[in-house]
């Protein structure tokens, strides 16, 4: 057995996570329980390819991303940034699990119309993510894998856990009835 290079290994990694498949699914849950240890090698080989420039940083200025969430969630989003702690911005936020974004807001749209297979009420939400001119992106949270993608028109940026977001703004808009 070869030792592959971390160069290559985290782009088949990050190609992997971009198939349909129950691997990116139970990541994300593992995560989100807190079961890390065993998808560490996983989650350091992606930060590793992006600190050896293997997978790039997006340079969009503007990514989306369209999910469903639970009505309890948007408050507890709401609750968090609400509670201020000292000197700390209340609205910085940290993902759990892995995030994919889009570069095209219809690409994101899209996810909104999904079937929902648990029938829970979800709230369909779009996030837009827009990076500041005045802060320096060079720290290892995301890599632009649209070219390596099993889906490359998904225009995918996927963010890595524990990455940090800075909650500017929430709007809620009332769209008929579903």
């Amino acid at each position: 057995v070869t030792n592959i290079p971390i160069e290559i290994l985290s782009k088949y990694y990050a190609r992997l996570y971009t198939i349909i498949s129950d691997f990116y699914k139970d990541i994300n849950i593992d995560l989100r329980l807190n079961k890390i240890e065993k998808h560490l090698p996983y989650i350091k080989a992606l930060y590793e390819g992006v600190k050896l420039k293997s997978l790039p940083l997006s340079e969009d200025k503007i990514l989306y991303r369209g999910s469903k969430i639970s009505n309890d969630e948007i408050n507890k989003i709401k609750d968090y940034i609400n509670k201020k702690i000292d000197d700390l911005p209340s609205s910085i936020v940290f993902s759990k699990s892995f995030l994919s974004f889009s570069k095209e807001k219809s690409i994101a749209e899209k996810f909104l119309n999904q079937p929902n297979p648990d029938k829970k009420r979800l709230s369909k939400v779009l996030f837009i993510l827009k990076k500041d001119d005045n802060v320096e992106y060079n720290l290892s949270t995301h890599g632009d894998i649209e070219k390596i993608s099993f889906y490359p028109g998904e225009r995918e940026v996927l963010f890595f856990p524990f990455s940090s977001f800075e909650i500017k703004d929430i709007k809620e808009i009332k769209i008929g009835k579903e």
